[in-house]
């Protein structure tokens, strides 16, 4: 990485030339110039600095900031075919906590300091780890996209950035006979939803996911559920993949039914009912859907 000095127009001032790199759309070379104060010694250290931070990435001849870097990283997300939540989520972390406090900073001045001290606020203020973890994300693909587009030089500051260790979850599981209860007490009121409570029991399935069940998932002489979709919900309700593969999802459930059957001792006779209520001769085939 060169750089140059030279005399400026007035006394004691010193222009100091940087190279900036190419500019992404008409492949030239770039230069950022800088106006110093001081004498000949002190403008070649400055000239130093100038020259490690262009090598860093955090020299640009742009105007941009980090509101114009977020604006298109969601466009261009958008254009990904991103999961309709995914984009909600970031939108929400956009609007709601990095436009306010960095929106208006420059990308060339943006640094990894800059974004510790952003996610050490929103922990004082009360914000939970994840929204921070949501917060870092997002800025990390936006200057990701950044990186790629030529805005800034060389490095994503995002990727330096340290935001707090999200706490692994150690979550306990219901006691048989609470699950129990809840059970008879739900197939009482509502047998549908006992059954959702059977199947998230024995299969660990999400509540998107158990919205998705059809019968054609069902393999009633094989005694296996495959889970392979999932609802999504922003302003319209929508169908999408799940988060886990497929086959994960079948060998858990294959192993989650030969244990969990046998614990509750509902499920077979859960489905004959269910089969029988909707006057189906033939078992879980042609019935809309396993949650009614």
């Amino acid at each position: 990485m060169q750089g140059s000095k030279r005399k400026g127009r007035r006394p004691g001032t010193w222009e100091l030339r940087v190279d900036a790199g190419e500019d992404p759309l008409t492949r030239k070379r770039q230069q950022k110039s800088v106006t110093f104060h001081g004498t000949s010694r002190q403008a070649d250290v400055a000239l130093a600095e100038l020259i490690t931070k262009s090598a860093r990435g955090q020299v640009s001849v742009g105007q941009r900031t980090v509101a114009h870097a977020v604006e298109a990283g969601l466009r261009q997300a958008e254009l990904e075919w991103l999961e309709p939540t995914t984009l909600r989520n970031y939108r929400t972390s956009a609007e709601c906590h990095v436009l306010p406090a960095l929106g208006s900073r420059r990308l060339s001045h943006l640094s990894a300091e800059h974004l510790d001290r952003f996610y050490g606020a929103l922990v004082e203020a009360g914000y939970s780890r994840s929204t921070v973890r949501g917060c870092h994300v997002l800025l990390c693909r936006v200057l990701d996209q950044a990186k790629r587009w030529g805005w800034v030089a060389v490095v994503n500051v995002g990727r330096d950035a340290r935001p707090p260790r999200q706490h692994t979850s150690n979550p306990k599981p219901v006691p048989i006979d609470v699950a129990r209860s809840m059970i008879d007490e739900a197939a009482k009121v509502n047998p549908t939803l006992a059954t959702l409570i059977v199947l998230a029991a024995d299969t660990g399935a999400r509540r998107g996911e158990l919205c998705a069940l059809r019968w054609r998932h069902v393999d009633v002489a094989a005694s296996t559920l495959r889970i392979e979709a999932a609802i999504g919900e922003t302003n319209v309700v929508y169908e999408k993949d799940t988060k886990r593969p497929t086959s994960t999802a079948r060998s858990r459930c294959r192993r989650s039914r030969s244990t969990g059957c046998s614990t509750t001792g509902t499920a077979t006779p859960r489905r004959a009912r269910c089969a029988a209520s909707s006057s189906v001769t033939t078992p879980a085939c042609s019935h809309p859907s396993p949650a009614g």
